[in-house]
């Protein structure tokens, strides 16, 4: 065992440095505080993108679901449309047929004139829903 006085030849022998290592000890703390700060900050900010992608993620998957339901309605009411004016074709074209046969203007029939001009718009109608309907998803 050492004396007292050894004991203290040896004490003074070693660095005078415990100041700095405690400075050391309290700028490393500071660092583990302000990263602790930055990457609990960070980790809230990724919770909340996470949040609203995910409701993002839902609303576009319903909005795509809507969409898919809508095209296939589009396109049904478009085809339909198109049977409508190929009918009303047949329908004009035997009208003029008769008005020619009996000598007056197919105008004098009744709905002839309303007929004629819907059916034009009623076909280029169909075709722009139908086109857009095929953009949709494209």
């Amino acid at each position: 065992m050492k004396t007292p006085q050894e004991l203290d030849k040896i004490y003074n022998r070693l660095p005078k440095e415990k100041t700095e290592l405690s400075k050391v000890e309290l700028a490393v703390a500071d660092d583990i505080k302000k990263l602790a700060s930055q990457a609990k900050s960070e980790l809230n900010d990724l919770k909340n993108f996470e949040k609203y992608g995910l409701a993002f993620k839902k609303n576009l998957t319903n909005l795509f679901q809507e969409g898919e339901k809508l095209e296939k309605l589009m396109i049904k009411a478009a085809k339909n449309a198109d049977k409508t004016v190929e009918r009303s074709f047949k329908v004009i074209d035997k009208a003029d047929d008769a008005a020619k046969a009996l000598g007056v203007s197919p105008k004098a029939i009744a709905g002839y004139s309303e007929l004629d001009k819907i059916q034009n718009e009623l076909e280029f109608t169909a075709q722009d829903v139908e086109s857009l309907a095929k953009k949709m998803f494209a």
